[in-house]
């Protein structure tokens, strides 16, 4: 909410677009480049500022996008975007094995607004396995006694040359389920998770 009261939502401003700095010097406006995006051209964040529209957190700009000039009925409340997807599994060493995995923490919010302390998680359409990684990071944070079955049919790998190099160098065949098995290896293998139990 602006100081007007006017309910509003900090929309992201970086693009799929190679990484620049951005030096604006008549509105102060200095930014490092992101790791794997793009910064919105100058222009639009000259033409923000001058409407007021920029906010900030931690550092970041975004633009105030307000309720009342929706078209949509709703706005999302979830702040979570693909590409935090991509990092978790570059966080295990895993960059590029899938291309569209949905962020751990996503997963992990949606549990836990719905799923009670001993339950067995369910997943049949598991992808990378980010739902396994999730019932394991909860468990750790909060205390659960959550378990999990993953299903995934094997299918071959189409298009993705990087992911069947990587399955290929920790001796995996190139299959889906194969990427789910190497993500579930290297949770297992990271020193901070203690999973029991786990049968393949």
């Amino acid at each position: 909410m602006d100081e007007k009261g006017e309910i509003y939502f900090a929309k992201d401003l970086s693009t799929p677009s190679n990484p620049r700095s951005v030096a604006i010097e008549e509105i102060n406006l200095f930014l490092e480049p992101l790791k794997s995006r793009g910064w919105s051209s100058d222009e639009k964040l000259k033409e923000l500022h001058d409407q007021n529209r920029l906010v900030f957190k931690n550092k970041r700009p975004y633009e105030k996008y307000y309720l009342k000039e929706s078209q949509d009925n709703c706005l999302s409340v979830l702040d979570f975007y693909s590409r935090q997807g991509t990092r978790d599994l570059e966080k295990l060493g895993l960059k590029g094995l899938f291309k569209t995995p949905k962020p751990v923490e996503l997963i992990k919010y949606l549990l836990l607004c719905s799923t009670p302390k001993d339950s067995v998680i369910l997943d049949f359409f598991a992808g990378s396995g980010t739902t396994a990684q999730a019932v394991v990071e909860a468990n750790r944070n909060y205390h659960l006694n959550w378990s999990f079955y993953l299903c995934q049919k094997e299918e071959k790998i189409k298009n993705n040359s990087q992911a069947t190099s990587i399955l290929k160098n920790n001796g995996y065949n190139s299959t889906i389920s194969n990427i789910m098995l190497l993500r579930l290896e290297k949770i297992i293998k990271r020193s901070e998770y203690e999973i029991l139990n786990m049968k393949f």
